[in-house]
């Protein structure tokens, strides 16, 4: 429940199976550059893979709560009233409302 959010969201989504290939986008090296200014590319995709064993069991999740559609859309909406919408529905779909008490 990412991509509308970052590149970088964009990519959580990829790595964890909620788009495909056609929905990626790829960046050029430019865009991987760490705080110091250095080329980070590589040490970046490094850390987004350990999310690989995680792809199954998350998207097995989403399908199980009826939330596997509104994830994938999120994942590549750029639509702000959209995200906030999707972001709601998942959001309500996971708390437990009675327990969860008012909003203050």
């Amino acid at each position: 429940m990412l991509g509308g959010l970052g590149g970088a969201s964009r990519d959580v989504a990829a790595t964890l199976g909620l788009i495909d290939e056609a929905e990626w986008i790829e960046r050029g090296d430019d865009a991987y550059v760490d705080a110091g200014g250095k080329p980070s590319r590589t040490v970046y995709w490094e850390y987004m893979h350990k999310l690989d064993p995680f792809a199954e069991l998350y998207t097995k999740q989403l399908a199980e709560r009826g939330l596997l559609e509104a994830a994938k859309r999120l994942a590549v909406s750029d639509i702000p009233a959209e995200i906030s919408a999707l972001i709601v529905t998942m959001l309500e779909a996971l708390v437990d409302r009675d327990r969860a008490g008012p909003v203050t």
